[in-house]
Parts: C-alpha cells; sequence; structure tokens
C-alpha cells in the first residue's frame, strides 16, 4: 500500500514479430534514499533469437522506506513544457471498470481496485494504475505522431505526477520540438498534471 510507480520508459529496438519465443532480464538500477522514501529503478531487456527487442525502465516510488543512509540520487527535472499552444491534443476518456479491466496484465496491486486497501495507503479511493496512463498517453502519440504504425515508434518516457480516476478524460499534449521528437504531457479534463517531463521519439515518413 505505500509502493507507488514514479517513472517509466520504454525504448523499442525493431518492431515486435507477431510471434516466437522471447526472454526478458531484469536488474535493479539504483537504489536511492529520499529520507522519507525510497525509490528503486528496475530495468528489463526482451530479446528473441535475432537480438534485442526493446528495454523498460522504471522507478518505484516507496513511501515509508527511506532514511537508511544512501545517496539521495538525482533531483527530478522541472518537467517544462514549450511556452505555446500544443501542436496536438488528443483525448481518451477512460471507463469506471478500467481497474478491473486493467488487472488483466497482470498488475494486481489493490491499491487500484479495493477501497479498504486504498484507505491504507492513505487514499479516498482506488485509481487507475500508472501504467495505464502511461499506455493511453502512448496510444495518443501512436496515433498522432506514428500514423498508428508502431514500426515508426522509438521510445517514450515521462514521470507520473498525480493520479488518474476511473471515469477521468486524459488529454495528451504534444509538441513537436525537431525531427522524430516531441515533448509530451498528460492532463485530466480539469487541468491536473497527471504525466510531465514525458518526451517520445519516432521515425519520420518515408
Amino acid at each position: 500500500e505505500m509502493l507507488l510507480h514514479g517513472e517509466q520508459s520504454i525504448e523499442l529496438f525493431r518492431p515486435l514479430p507477431p510471434e516466437g519465443s522471447v526472454e526478458v532480464s531484469g536488474r535493479i538500477t539504483e537504489v536511492w534514499d529520499k529520507g522519507k522514501a525510497a525509490v528503486l529503478g528496475v530495468e528489463g531487456v526482451a530479446r528473441d533469437a535475432d537480438g534485442d527487442l526493446f528495454r523498460t525502465h522504471a522507478t518505484l516510488f516507496v513511501r515509508g522506506a527511506g532514511g537508511f543512509g544512501g545517496e539521495r540520487g538525482p533531483s527530478s527535472g522541472d518537467g517544462a513544457v514549450p511556452n505555446r499552444s500544443p501542436d496536438i491534443v488528443a483525448n481518451f476518456e477512460t471507463r469506471p471498470e478500467q481497474g478491473a479491466v486493467y488487472r488483466l496484465s497482470g498488475d494486481r496491486n489493490p491499491i487500484h481496485i479495493d477501497p479498504a486497501f486504498a484507505r491504507m495507503g492513505g487514499f479516498d479511493a482506488p485509481f487507475m494504475h500508472g501504467l495505464c496512463t502511461y499506455g493511453i498517453v502512448g496510444r495518443a502519440i501512436l496515433r498522432e505522431l506514428c500514423a498508428d504504425d508502431p514500426a515508426t515508434f522509438h521510445s517514450f518516457q515521462g514521470r507520473f505526477a498525480d493520479r488518474v480516476l476511473y471515469g477521468d478524460t486524459i488529454v495528451t499534449k504534444i509538441w513537436r520540438t525537431g525531427d522524430g521528437e516531441a515533448i509530451v504531457q498528460g492532463e485530466t479534463a480539469d487541468g491536473r498534471i497527471v504525466l510531465s517531463q514525458a518526451r517520445a521519439t519516432f521515425a519520420l515518413p518515408a
């Protein structure tokens, strides 16, 4: 109940094959002492017979687990977005049953579905999985920047800044910053920033 998802990134090295045998190896990349919390970094690399397919990296924020005398680690960036209107805005509505459906991915943390467990963690109600928020923003990136072609998607990283409640609309704002590069921000319809310090890279159309 004290565990929160801090950041997430994925880097795709080549298009995923429609079938095959894949091995995923994981490792802990860092452990930081933030005083009142500990931050753990974990990396996973997926490979098939032809080599690396993709790499993921996540940070896990464990409230109440700090104070063990470790290094504090780097500070997060300021998350600034360009001082202009976004080039693209995409809206995706979440569903009241979104958490129950997302549990089918294998993430069964009860803080996202059990009201009593959520209250144990200091929250007034269950809230959406961070990776579900990440996936919805990623869906907007794939549609708006990659023309729904996964082969042109390269990478996506972001920091979870606030909770998404079931039924919220996720507004993805995208600023093109260069050839194949964009700054991204996820918000709710009422303006709460839920995914910050986000960036995406992609291939330009041939």
